[in-house]
């Protein structure tokens, strides 16, 4: 969940990292994904996809190589090899506070609820946005074509943006999470209980004492990574 919204990247693409696909580039950790490998694999200006890997991602990175220092980083038991996408949809959606699959299966459960690990890569995209990242530098970091004739005549990696911009967001998250413990813990436990709206629109965000906020689907993503009310994060924006 880390290097989906550190990194904006595919949660299939995550899971499927292997130890082959990572090379130290100057002190830098960096992911390399085939393009048979990515969803771009069936268009012919698709390339190779290489993303820098920052902060918590690089950490996550790091201790897998230890693990599994020849196959996989993300083991699993499905016939690839390693876990697929819908394994961990199926762990958070078991986690939420409705969830009914194995009613007899006591587990924690999520405080922040209707969302979907997807939500933290639009999330993330949207924070580069805020931060004046320019638009092909955020769409090269998902790992989007540049489109129309303009992809046929650039064709830039973009790959020095790349890192310099996933570690001013991480920097922004981190700033964010910091304000959280300091500002605004005593803020969010006063908030007064307001009732869901539904699924993808507004999110029942429960405190500690119990109280709810409700937020944008976007929100949701954004208050799920570090448990941010999202009218604190406008704020601190």
């Amino acid at each position: 969940m880390s290097c989906v919204c550190g990194q904006e990247s595919e949660g299939g693409e995550i899971c499927a990292l292997h130890a082959s696909h990572i090379e130290n580039d100057e002190g830098f950790l960096w992911a390399t994904l085939l393009k048979s490998q990515t969803k771009n694999k069936k268009r012919d200006r698709a390339t190779d996809f290489r993303i820098p890997l920052v902060v918590r991602a690089a950490e996550v990175v790091r201790r897998r190589l230890q693990e599994s220092p020849e196959g996989y980083l993300f083991l699993g038991k499905h016939a690839s090899g390693h876990i697929q996408q819908t394994n961990v949809q199926t762990q958070v959606h078991s986690k939420q506070p409705y969830s009914r699959t194995r009613p007899d299966w006591e587990r924690e459960r999520l405080t922040v609820t209707h969302w979907l690990p997807h939500d933290l890569r639009r999330t993330a995209r949207t924070l580069l946005a805020r931060l004046s990242c320019p638009e092909d530098v955020g769409e090269a970091v998902l790992g989007h074509m540049i489109p129309g004739v303009a992809g046929i005549y650039n064709r830039h990696k973009y790959d020095s943006e790349k890192l310099q911009w996933l570690q001013t967001l991480a920097k922004r998250l981190f700033h964010c999470s910091a304000c959280w413990d300091k500002k605004w813990s005593q803020w969010f436990e006063q908030l007064n209980p307001v009732p869901k709206r539904g699924p993808r629109d507004y999110a029942a965000c429960i405190g500690a004492n119990g109280n709810a906020a409700k937020y944008t689907s976007s929100g949701v993503a954004w208050c799920t990574y570090f448990a941010i009310p999202q009218r604190a994060a406008r704020t601190l924006s």
